[in-house]
Order: structure tokens, then C-alpha cells, then sequence
């Protein structure tokens, strides 16, 4: 009895023995047959299937040409480095994250996420840098030109971002890029000594303070119940210079500056955007009454 146990132990173990072999071969059988593998191709693309804003697809090239010794259709998959390849196009201006692999057809997948820029600064000194949506400074791109709310006479010293400036930027760019309405009116903001926002619009001879911007979403809410109820029955250029940066209130005044005139065209498109937004909205009365100085 003891002798018929002791044999169907080695039986169990010379059969998983064997099991473990085949395995073993055949894992090796699979890794020889990757290794010889060649490239049969390559695609090259942003993760949100957008067009590239800072590197070139020629800069990529050359970087896995160069990684994989010299080229990268009809070389031997062994011979491209994968996390090497990620490691260095991460180190590209720009990118926050890359992704590289072969798919199951040994065709190399290049796949790059980039920093978004949101809003273009102007320096007072003349320079001009992009601002991504985790206010990080990006410089201008050769490859194209962004659409993004633009931010005239930012004061930094030395050039170095004031970090608490810059979230308040990206805070109302990105506010805007929200709205379609915004996105069409508003035209620039200018910043002053003191680093408070002023909205110049697309439409109208007029000029919104916004402050410090601490609550973009209320001070944007303000002037749309004022460009409801006020402006567009009165005209855009009823008044001069809007004030929103009193909670619950929005002051107007009449005092004028230098006109800048606007089209017909662009004066419809706003009035009928507003329109639109009227019949998707259903508020119809400020939280405090409008305050108009003369």
C-alpha cells in the first residue's frame, strides 16, 4: 500500500515536471519568435487624435531611429527600447506623457499626450508664453497657432510666473472656452499695475472690470443677466465701463474712453447668441438690482 502511494507521487510530480517543461518551451518558442519579429510598420498620433503642438513628427522619427540603431521599418523589434524611447520623448517640450509598444501585428504604436494650452500671455516686456490647464508656462509652437483667450500686460518679475496670477488666468480662460457666448464676445483681457482683470469685448464700446478674478463663474454670471436685461434692449454701447466684481451686483457707468468701432456682423452675432441663451435660461432677475452711475 505504502509502495502503491509513493509511485502515484512520482507519477504527480514527473507529470507536472513535464508540464512545467512544455511551458517552458513553449515560452521560449514565443519569446524567439518576438524577438526575431520585424517591424512592419509605424504610426505616430496624439492620444486625443489631435494635431501635434509642440514636437514634429519628424523629431519622434529621428529619436527612435536613433534609439533603434538607425532604422525603424525592417529592424528587428528586439532592437527598440521601449521605456528608453518613452523615457526621452517625455523629456520633449510639451509632452506629459508618451506611450510606446508593438500591437499584435508588430506595427510600432507611438502615442504622445501633450500639455494643452489654454491661454496666451503677453508680458508686459513683449514676451508671450502659453498657459496649460495646470497653469504651466509653454512656450509658442512652430507647428500651429492655438486659439486660447488671450491675457494682455501680465507684470511678473523676472519674468518668473506669479503662481496665484496664473490659476487665476487659466481659471477665467478656461471659463470662457466653456461658453460659446464667451468664446465669441469676449475679445482680450488687460491686466493693470495692480493685477486686476479687464475684459475688452468683441462687440460693444465697452470695458467689464473684473477685478482680481477670484469667482470667474459669478462675475460671469453678472454680466450675462446684465447683457439680458440691459444691454440688449439699450444697445451695447449704452454704457462705457461695467463693474462686476461686487457679489450680487453689477455697476454701470456712462464715462467714455477712446471708441472702437465694431461691425454690423459682429454686433448680430452677439445679439443673436444672446438670444439663444435666453430661451435656455430661465433666470430672469438679478440677486441685488443693477447699480447705474451717470
Amino acid at each position: 500500500m505504502i509502495r502503491a502511494i509513493t509511485f502515484q507521487r512520482v507519477l504527480f510530480v514527473l507529470l507536472w515536471i513535464g508540464i512545467a517543461t512544455g511551458m517552458g518551451f513553449l515560452l521560449k518558442a514565443a519569446w524567439d519568435k518576438q524577438g526575431a519579429a520585424v517591424c512592419k510598420g509605424y504610426a505616430i498620433a496624439r492620444n486625443d487624435q489631435d494635431s501635434f503642438v509642440f514636437v514634429k513628427t519628424v523629431e519622434i522619427e529621428k529619436l527612435i531611429r536613433l534609439r533603434a540603431g538607425g532604422k525603424i521599418v525592417g529592424q528587428t523589434t528586439a532592437q527598440f527600447p521601449l521605456q528608453a524611447i518613452e523615457d526621452s520623448l517625455e523629456t520633449f517640450v510639451g509632452v506629459s506623457d508618451a506611450q510606446v509598444y508593438f500591437d499584435n501585428t508588430s506595427r510600432l504604436q507611438v502615442r504622445i499626450e501633450e500639455q494643452v494650452p489654454v491661454a496666451r500671455i503677453f508680458l508686459e516686456g513683449g514676451a508671450s508664453y502659453y498657459l496649460d490647464s495646470a497653469a504651466q508656462l509653454l512656450p509658442l509652437s512652430d507647428q500651429v497657432a492655438v486659439d486660447c483667450p488671450v491675457f494682455n500686460g501680465v507684470r511678473w518679475t523676472g519674468n518668473r510666473p506669479d503662481s496665484l496670477q496664473a490659476v487665476r488666468i487659466v481659471s477665467l480662460a478656461r471659463y470662457i472656452q466653456a461658453d460659446s457666448f464667451w468664446s465669441a464676445q469676449v475679445g482680450h483681457f488687460d491686466l493693470d499695475e495692480k493685477g486686476q482683470f479687464e475684459m475688452i469685448p468683441v462687440a460693444g464700446n465697452h470695458r467689464v472690470q473684473f477685478g482680481t478674478a477670484t469667482d470667474p463663474a459669478a462675475a460671469f454670471r453678472r454680466l450675462w443677466l446684465f447683457y439680458q436685461q440691459v444691454l440688449r434692449p439699450q444697445g451695447l454701447d449704452r454704457y462705457a465701463r461695467i463693474d462686476v466684481r461686487y457679489s450680487g451686483q453689477v455697476v454701470a457707468s456712462r464715462t467714455r474712453f477712446s471708441a472702437r468701432p465694431d461691425s454690423a456682423q459682429l454686433r448680430k452675432q452677439v445679439e443673436k447668441l444672446i438670444d439663444a441663451g435666453m430661451k435656455a435660461d430661465t433666470t430672469t432677475t438679478l440677486i441685488k438690482p443693477i447699480k447705474r452711475a451717470t
